[in-house]
């Protein structure tokens, strides 16, 4: 565990001690009761304090190459506590013992919350203030060196970029004011320049690796990653021209077990079966206003390809004029689109049109996170232009998805290609605590209006 892992889950410990100790010296005047070494209270104390420690690191608090600001730390920091008060919630249920006010209980995690955002915004700007931040040394000069230097110079939040260094015969793309080109070898470049990560960036060179230069900084502590697994840390997508299947079967993730679909199922069904009913209660209003917008059906299926790549229907509320694609066939839907009715742009805006594929979730044809099923038109050509598309499809096709909530409607074959990019790193990293993340940030993109055509 590196340094800065230890010393954030030691203050984010003492702030949850403070803040427990606070909550029960408010609540119950006696701070130290639960806390006395014997007995049922050092038990119920030690749980509720690991319980807030477990969900802060599985919302990857401690994980500097996630992106997030500080209104993203808040919204981690947020979803990490609830979770600790539904895991407390289900502890208390098992053992009864473990039973804590309810006062107390939320006292103590709001404090928590608290604290911890203030530990972790303070840590960030301590780095920066004071030059702390781990450097990045790219070893390659070429296009996908720049790249990667690129992506380096976006995340001044969190590294710094302290230069390139020349592999081969590799023509130079880079600035040369950040070549250090000095006749050292790459260990003692690195130990003068104190770089704490080595992005190798080659190419497809890998005759031109100094292999046992990477090799000795690895073993000096240097941490040493290949570019497409730089990038997809950093930036939450992956870099599919660089992406071999020899990568796909070595790298971690992709593991998407049976346990994991079988629980991502049941939410899909409760959650469903818990906002149909809600939903069914707006249906008359919204049916009556886009009859009298438009003629033709107020639902309206649409053919798309889903898991395994098997055809299902695809049901939306009408948004466009009826047979809007009688003459042209499938098309891209574009900004502006004039086939798009005035209470359809309204719809697709709040993504209250959306609303008919729940149905589609509870029959199993989708989930409620996925990647965005697409239409059949345009698969077999995107198959033959976009490596790895077929990929997307080894999972339900989603309501919404981590493609969704990061980039705009998609509407070309470029879209496709940026899109894709986030439905592997979704597939990569499919996980119940990502799928959260992706609700919460489909909540916001709806409230903001962002990404409907």
């Amino acid at each position: 565990m590196k340094s800065r892992t230890k010393i954030l889950l030691f203050l984010d410990l003492l702030g949850a001690n403070g803040a427990l100790t606070l909550a029960y010296l408010l609540i119950e005047k006696e701070p130290f009761r639960y806390f006395h070494p014997t007995g049922a209270g050092f038990v119920r104390g030690s749980v509720i304090l690991v319980s807030a420690m477990f969900t802060s690191y599985f919302m990857e608090l401690y994980n500097r190459d996630i992106r997030f600001d500080l209104a993203g730390l808040a919204a981690r920091i947020a979803i990490a506590i609830n979770l600790a008060f539904l895991g407390l919630l289900f502890f208390i249920f098992i053992i009864p013992t473990l039973t804590v006010g309810q006062r107390i209980l939320t006292c103590y995690l709001l404090g928590f919350g608290t604290l911890q955002f203030l530990i972790h915004a303070g840590f960030r700007f301590v780095e920066h203030k004071f030059e702390l931040l781990p450097r990045v040394l790219i070893l390659g000069v070429g296009p996908l060196a720049a790249k990667m230097g690129d992506v380096v110079q976006e995340m001044t939040h969190n590294y710094v970029l302290t230069g390139f260094i020349p592999a081969g015969s590799e023509k130079a793309v880079v600035p040369r004011e950040m070549i250090l080109d000095n006749g050292m070898n790459l260990i003692d470049t690195a130990l003068k320049r104190r770089v704490d990560k080595i992005v190798v960036a080659v190419g497809d060179r890998f005759n031109e690796y100094p292999l046992q230069e990477i090799l000795a900084c690895k073993l000096r502590g240097i941490a040493v990653l290949d570019a497409p697994t730089f990038y997809e840390r950093v930036m939450g997508k992956m870099l599919i021209e660089q992406i071999t299947p020899e990568w796909f079967i070595f790298s971690q993730g992709f593991q998407i077990s049976g346990l994991r679909r079988a629980v991502k199922r049941s939410v899909d069904v409760l959650i469903s079966l818990l906002f149909i009913p809600a939903l069914l209660l707006l249906f008359p209003l919204v049916a009556a206003i886009i009859k009298l917008d438009s003629k033709g059906p107020v639902i309206f299926g649409q053919l798309r390809v889903g898991e395994n790549e098997k055809c299902f229907t695809l049901y939306k509320l009408r948004t466009m004029d009826n047979n809007a694609e009688a003459d042209t066939g499938a098309v891209w839907a574009q900004n502006n689109d004039p086939r798009i009715t005035r209470i359809g742009n309204s719809l697709r805006k709040c993504r209250l049109d959306e609303f008919p594929q729940l149905y589609n979730v509870l029959r199993g044809d989708m989930s409620l996170v996925g990647p965005r099923p697409e239409r059949p038109e345009f698969i077999e050509q995107l198959k033959e232009i976009i490596p790895y598309y077929s990929e997307r499809h080894l999972i339900k096709p989603g309501v919404t998805g981590w493609a969704q909530v990061n980039y705009p409607y998609g509407a070309s074959v470029e879209d496709a290609v940026e899109k894709l990019r986030y439905d592997l790193f979704y597939l990569k990293n499919f996980s119940t605590g990502l799928d959260i993340m992706i609700i919460l940030e489909t909540i916001k993109v709806v409230f903001n209006q962002r990404g409907g055509r």
